[in-house]
């Protein structure tokens, strides 16, 4: 039976009463003076706050005294000592994925198995649908916003398809898409199209459809643009020492007063037409301008395009990006105007017009099947074209 309380204190006042412990016991008693003290002040001062606080003492005393007289109920444990115990579960920790929820899920599904709780009083598995609580309008937007050909580029090969299982089971192939910017921008150009939409960024990347894949998982970036990608190479350099956009669709917003007025962004505004922003966005010291820096450019050398690194200061990067951005900004409205109205063709296709797409595909190579050696190195090829069509919903088409 164990001690209780009072007991365990009655045996300490003995231990500080003998001639040894003199020095504890004046302690002591100094430290139950104050305590005294407090708690006659607390009197004074609140009387329903030492009502209850007295109150709470009490009924824990009942308590603990109540626990000390039942029998223990908790089952003894299998193993020898605490530490043999300690181990074990060290042991079983160091098997268990890093991933917190999937470190609580093997542990309910083990308590489940082993029978330690009941599989109906397991809490439910969390719902893996991504956007499960936005709205379906808001999804359908996104997913719809990821297919746009200003977004994602199809993909030319015959082969080049992913296999979707609906949810009634049936097994559709859709072709391949390739998004032209990261998942980051294409975020930020949402945004900027449906301002009032309410999603996060991890929910509206967790909306990309399968078929539209990443930029990482193009096979060859062959199709970029010239003037976007040397803006960008610029953008990326440039970002490291200065605090400036890295981004093509920021570094645009941020040098124009309107992206969307031809006014603007042919520079024929009286408020940013001479690049008046971009002066004030890449400002910097001698310190800063003078600092070393190398990036790569595409360019045309013997009429051939090569990518070369060149090699400067933050000014001469600054100078070449201030050369290059009137041509990129016209280029940039003009490729958005002709995707907003391709765009429209595509939904308000009558039933008397089609509107038809037509892009290099790829280079097919014509061999023989009993072709000599030396045929190799004389060769002809194939050039494929795709070639797409909308038309509308009552068209004999």
């Amino acid at each position: 039976m164990p001690l209780s309380s009072a007991e365990r204190f009655r045996r300490y006042m003995a231990k500080l009463k003998r001639e040894e412990n003199q020095s504890l016991l004046k302690k002591f008693q100094e430290k139950d003076a104050a305590r005294h003290r407090k708690s006659r002040k607390m009197d004074k001062q609140d009387p329903d706050k030492l009502r209850k606080f007295l109150a709470s003492q009490k009924l824990g005393s009942q308590l603990n005294q109540l626990s000390m007289s039942s029998p223990s109920t908790a089952p003894k444990s299998t193993y020898k000592s605490v530490q043999s115990l300690a181990k074990a579960v060290h042991r079983t920790e160091r098997a268990l994925p890093a991933s917190p929820r999937r470190k609580e899920e093997i542990i309910r599904q083990l308590a489940v198995k082993h029978g330690i709780i009941a599989k109906s009083l397991a809490p439910p598995k969390p719902s893996k649908t991504p956007g499960h609580s936005l709205p379906e309008s808001t999804i359908n937007n996104v997913v719809k916003f990821y297919q746009l050909n200003e977004i994602s580029s199809t993909a030319p090969g015959k082969k080049d398809v992913v296999i979707i299982r609906s949810t009634d089971g049936t097994k559709a192939k859709i072709q391949k898409r390739y998004l032209v910017m990261t998942v980051r921008e294409v975020y930020e150009q949402f945004k900027l199209m449906y301002p009032n939409e309410k999603i996060g960024s991890t929910s509206f990347s967790l909306l990309r459809p399968k078929h539209v894949l990443p930029m990482a998982d193009i096979p060859q970036n062959v199709c970029l643009c010239k003037y976007h990608t040397n803006i960008d190479l610029l953008l990326t350099a440039l970002s490291r020492i200065l605090n400036t956009p890295n981004l093509t669709s920021h570094f645009r917003e941020a040098v124009v007063c309107d992206s969307n007025d031809e006014k603007c962004m042919s520079s024929k505004c009286n408020q940013c037409g001479n690049l008046e922003k971009f002066d004030d966005l890449y400002q910097c010291d001698d310190e800063q301008g003078g600092e070393s820096l190398s990036y790569f450019q595409w360019e045309t050398i013997e009429s051939k395009i090569v990518k070369v690194e060149k090699s400067g200061t933050v000014k001469d990067a600054i100078k070449d990006l201030k050369n290059q951005t009137k041509n990129f900004l016209m280029h940039s409205f003009i490729t958005h105007v002709q995707y907003v109205h391709f765009q429209e063709c595509q939904e308000n296709a009558s039933p008397m017009s089609i509107t038809l797409q037509v892009d290099f595909s790829e280079n097919y190579r014509t061999t023989y099947q009993d072709e000599i050696q030396n045929a190799f190195f004389n060769y002809n090829q194939v050039g494929l074209f795709t070639a797409v069509a909308w038309f509308g919903l009552d068209s004999d088409v």
